[in-house]
């Protein structure tokens, strides 16, 4: 039976032609026979597993090993982790072999749980259909989901660390211990979610990953999550083969990823540190979020676990047991409104409907708070003289929206003007007041106004990404409405004039790892030398978040006219001799938009889209699509 729940072990016996072909499995080689043509492999008896995680792999690929000396405490304890790709990309599969090294040795010590199977290859697959599949000491992926090519951009790397230190997680949440049935998905791929970002941490820890986690899957979820018929994390109902692949949706992920921070930060797990001041995942402290995990994986290990033995596991009681499942059990992002007298309410955001009735909250003096309605703030809110500012949601650490009363927003802005807060902080107040605003139930000054504090005070590439995803949607909707010179776009213009100012899109970004460098087992254990390969190109950053802000901030600043970036980009196209693989490929495609508006010529346009339909490796019928986008449709903000 193919149920997650139907656990079983596993011998295969495979009979393979002679051709070369290697043929893996989930467990390592038990014999090899050889005949005149054929031969016949058999595998070791798996452990205990669902049978979508059995996998067979036959083809014609060669490996790379990483090979390392571990610290003494995790000897014995972690396997040896191969990457298999097809013949000549040997040297594109250093970034994923350093990212599975370092995950797994850091999710061992962690976790306290040792790696469950005797090996780990990760197979690159040519033409896979899925990103990746977690299949258990065999993971697959698609090439682009492993492979980093010696052109591969900043974003092409951290997108494949991203991935492979997901699909590592699943080791433990989704392998070792599984979700009783679909509609507890979360289980799997919300602590995958989580815990992929500890896994980039370990392998390149000059990345402001908890940055990233906060952009990407705390405030996706949150949009995602105010849809009226969004479901909580615990599906109601999973019957159909249609209703178990809608349970693999932003909820599912990146909900169960910030709802599992929220618990984390509570129960004292998580600490405000490193690039960014982001979090990292401490096993020191008096937390008991990893000793709950640790309880958890051990009970059930080779067995099937719901979200109810999970808080009985992370619960130190019956109340705190409740508070757990109604994070669970009810939909919704819930606003939190701070009154004039301090007071808090509690609302569902946007829609109406229940929201927890509790809050975890760690203050400034380490202790563990619960909000609820009618509680008063002055017992949670952090001393405003350390960072993190005097907020309900001090460094973007839980999952709800807060509101305040209009002296304390100016207050925030005024504290952002002068660099008071924290970067992290700063991230949710700067999405929580343009929700609000969109909403109506804040003045949209407060949003443009802290944006503006915040990229002007502190410059990092979270607000600029925050702020002008938010910038970027209102002028599109004033633009739609007919006001194309409103004040959204106006507001980014003049952010983003100041962009040339410190950023030289003439200069190529800093360049990709070097492949060899990161196989060396003495570079390994060396992370300070991190910035040496990945040089930073502004102080303010570090030099993985600036590589990545380079070309967010010329996509935007094309997006939006803005006329020395426009400028800039085109000198990119030109000084090329119009050869886009002499343009960096992060910012190669903002470039040539620029370059196509830019030029007076419609012949020349014309050619400048073929060589952007080039750089996008779009179908024709795609390019089509560019080409009248772009010259007759006109843009209409550069008129």
């Amino acid at each position: 039976l193919d149920e997650p729940a139907m656990k079983a072990k596993f011998q295969l016996t495979v009979r393979s032609p002679m051709d070369g072909s290697i043929v893996l499995s989930n467990m390592p080689v038990d014999q090899h026979f050889y005949g005149d043509q054929t031969m016949v492999v058999s595998f070791q008896e798996s452990v205990p597993m669902s049978t979508y995680l059995l996998t067979l792999v036959v083809g014609k690929f060669e490996a790379t090993e990483m090979v390392l000396n571990p610290p003494a405490d995790l000897a014995g304890r972690s396997p040896v982790v191969k990457v298999y790709t097809a013949y000549g990309n040997q040297k594109q599969a250093a970034v994923a072999l350093r990212t599975a090294r370092m995950s797994v040795d850091r999710l061992v010590k962690k976790l306290d749980a040792d790696f469950p199977l005797p090996k780990l290859d990760l197979v690159a697959i040519p033409d896979y259909p899925s990103g990746a599949t977690e299949h258990w000491g065999c993971i697959t992926f698609r090439e682009t989901t492993l492979l980093t090519p010696a052109d591969a951009t900043q974003a092409d790397i951290a997108r494949v660390a991203s991935v492979v230190a997901h699909e590592l997680a699943h080791s433990w949440f989704g392998n070792l211990v599984t979700m009783p049935w679909w509609n507890e998905l979360w289980l799997n791929e919300g602590f995958a979610s989580f815990f992929e970002y500890e896994g980039q941490a370990a392998a390149f820890p000059g990345w402001d990953v908890w940055s990233d986690f906060t952009y990407n899957d705390a405030q996706r979820a949150m949009r995602a999550d105010v849809n009226p018929a969004a479901s909580p994390l615990n599906i109601p109902s999973v019957v159909t083969e249609a209703q178990m692949h809608s349970a693999f949706s932003s909820i599912t992920y990146s909900k169960g990823a910030a709802v599992i921070r929220t618990l984390a930060v509570a129960l004292g797990q998580m600490n405000n540190n490193g690039p960014g001041q982001g979090f990292f995942l401490s096993s020191r402290g008096s937390g008991s979020f990893l000793a709950g995990l640790r309880t958890y994986l051990d009970a059930f290990k080779f067995d099937v676990a719901s979200s109810r033995d999970l808080f009985l596991a992370l619960s130190q009681n019956t109340e705190s047991l409740h508070q757990f499942e109604e994070w669970a059990s009810l939909p919704g992002v819930p606003l939190l409104t701070v009154g004039v007298d301090g007071k808090i309410s509690v609302q569902r955001f946007e829609v109406p409907g229940l929201v927890p009735k509790s809050f975890p909250l760690r203050t400034a003096n380490d202790g563990l708070q619960t909000i609820s309605p009618s509680s008063h703030t002055s017992q949670y809110q952090v001393d405003k003289n350390v960072a993190g500012g005097a907020t309900v949601n001090p460094s973007s650490s839980g999952y709800w929206r807060v509101n305040y009363c209009s002296s304390v927003w100016d207050q925030f802005i005024l504290q952002a003007s002068n660099g008071q807060l924290s970067s992290a902080t700063l991230d949710s107040l700067l999405d929580d007041s343009f929700s609000l605003a969109d909403q109506g139930l804040l003045h949209p000054r407060v949003a443009l106004s802290l944006s503006a504090a915040a990229i002007e005070t502190y410059g990092q590439p979270s607000h600029w990404r925050i702020s002008l995803r938010h910038l970027s949607r209102w002028s599109g909707l004033m633009a739609s409405s007919g006001v194309l010179d409103n004040a959204a776009g106006k507001q980014a213009r003049r952010l983003l004039s100041t962009v040339t100012s410190f950023v030289d899109f003439s200069a190529p970004p800093a360049s990709s790892p070097d492949q060899e460098q990161l196989c060396q087992s003495s570079y390994l254990n060396s992370p300070s030398k991190d910035a040496s390969i990945l040089p930073c190109d502004t102080a303010k950053t570090c030099c993985h978040t600036a590589v990545m802000l380079q070309g967010t901030l010329l996509s935007y600043s094309v997006s939006f006219g803005e006329k020395a970036a426009m400028k800039a980009g085109n000198s990119l196209v030109v000084s090329s001799n119009f050869d886009i693989h002499k343009i960096p490929s992060a910012i190669r495609q903002s470039a040539l938009i620029a370059s196509v508006v830019t030029q007076g010529d419609l012949c020349a346009q014309f050619d400048l889209l073929l060589l952007l339909n080039e750089s996008l490796n779009v179908p024709w019928r795609s390019f089509e699509f560019y080409a009248l986008q772009l010259l007759y449709a006109a843009f209409p903000c550069y008129k």
